[in-house]
């Protein structure tokens, strides 16, 4: 390719033809290798169908030359050299990133977006995207279990929860399969869509995605994709999770009957609406504990709690563990994080409640303390606001729960 300009973008160039694209794949450690595997394996099969390399990419690492993937698999990586430029940069990285990223790499990133390489994150290498000043202002994504606490780190930064997103020469993708749906658009670009179609029917993979895709649609349902209705629910108290509705206001929302609402919750996610309220709040403040630095106070109130006593007997029935102990389970360098449930995955755990009898944890009354008054949900008792985006870092490193 042509040497870059600082202000012409790929796609720009893509229309005047070009013969190789080049490709530097910033390993992080612990990076995800789905990820990984997924967005150079449609540039492979292309290389492949085109009889040419047209796309080559290297391994690239600030830190050992040796990077090692979060299920144990090494890669041999090359020494970044800061004078060499490509067309795409792919930073490659999982939990840990929330944290810390190479000391160097910001200021690479900053510099190869100044010639025009397009920079593309997978997974939490958005962080490093964000941490270098390259997101403020534009639509990013990361994996959904990051999302809050991206929020709250970079307030500037537009957050969605969808497969992958791209303003000109910065992309984000969530990671997982969502990179190959990126990596085929990005092939698209280059070649059309018959070239991709090709690709599609030598991986056999024929559910390619748009990017606006949601990337959650069960959480957890074991019948499949989520009732319509109840991803309404959904929808409305994440995006009102500060201040969780009443019950009759969802139903209102929704249009349909307050008891009908709670039929259909029952049938569909096996709890009441209240419960659901609950789990998706404490399932926001899991992720604030360990993606963000703020304190228990803060996040019981950016989680919709009445108060910290409240938020912290409702985390340790769901969660078995204080907030504070939650958090500090997490070493800094834990070589396999463990996720300790999700969306009603306590279903069907026997020893939830050191029992002997198969149990419903959403059924038990002690389960959750409900914040109701004649069925509705309570709304949070008139606290000063606190802006999270403030909050004072305690000292101490912590660990998200993904591999």
């Amino acid at each position: 390719m042509a040497q870059h300009q600082a202000d012409k973008s790929l796609e720009d160039t893509d229309k005047a033809g070009i013969s190789q694209i080049k490709v530097g794949v910033v390993l992080i450690d612990r990076f995800n290798m789905m990820s990984l595997t997924t967005s150079l394996e449609p540039m492979r099969i292309a290389n492949f169908l085109l009889l040419q390399s047209f796309y080559e990419w290297q391994y690239l690492s600030f830190e050992n030359l040796e990077v090692t993937a979060s299920n144990g698999m090494r890669i041999n990586c090359q020494a970044v050299d800061e004078s060499k430029y490509y067309d795409i940069i792919f930073v490659c990285g999982s939990w840990g990133c929330e944290r810390e990223t190479p000391q160097k790499i910001e200021g690479f990133l900053r510099k190869q977006a100044r010639y025009g390489a397009m920079l593309c994150s997978f997974e939490l290498g958005v962080y490093s995207l964000a941490k270098a000043g390259l997101l403020d202002g534009k639509q990013a994504t990361t994996h959904w279990s990051y999302i809050a606490g991206l929020k709250e780190e970079f307030p500037d930064i537009d957050v969605c929860e969808q497969l992958f997103t791209q303003d000109k020469n910065i992309a984000c993708c969530s990671g997982g399969i969502a990179s190959l749906d990126f990596v085929l658009s990005l092939i698209e670009k280059h070649h059309g869509v018959h070239l991709v179609s090709e690709i599609i029917d030598q991986m056999m993979y024929h559910g390619r995605r748009p990017a606006q895709t949601p990337q959650r649609n069960t959480l957890g349902n074991a019948n499949g994709k989520l009732h319509p209705d109840i991803k309404k629910v959904i929808e409305l108290i994440q995006s009102n999770i500060t201040e969780p509705p009443a019950i009759p206001d969802i139903a209102a929302h929704i249009g349909i009957s307050q008891r009908q609402l709670e039929r259909r919750c029952k049938d569909h996610m096996g709890c009441s609406i209240v419960q659901l309220s609950q789990i998706l709040r404490l399932e926001h403040a899991r992720t604030l504990l360990v993606s963000t630095s703020l304190s228990i106070l803060d996040i019981s109130v950016a989680s919709g709690f009445n108060s910290v006593s409240h938020f912290s007997q409702a985390f340790r029935r769901y969660y078995q563990k204080k907030p504070s102990h939650y958090r500090k389970a997490w070493p800094e360098r834990e070589p396999r994080p463990v996720w300790s449930g999700t969306f009603l995955s306590f279903n069907n755990q026997p020893n939830l409640y050191h029992t002997t009898t198969p149990v419903n944890p959403l059924d038990r009354k002690k389960f959750i303390s409900p914040t109701i008054g004649s069925g509705n949900i309570k709304k949070p008792i008139n606290v000063k606001p606190v802006n999270h985006t403030q909050a004072v870092k305690p000292a101490g490193k912590y660990l998200p729960p993904r591999g």
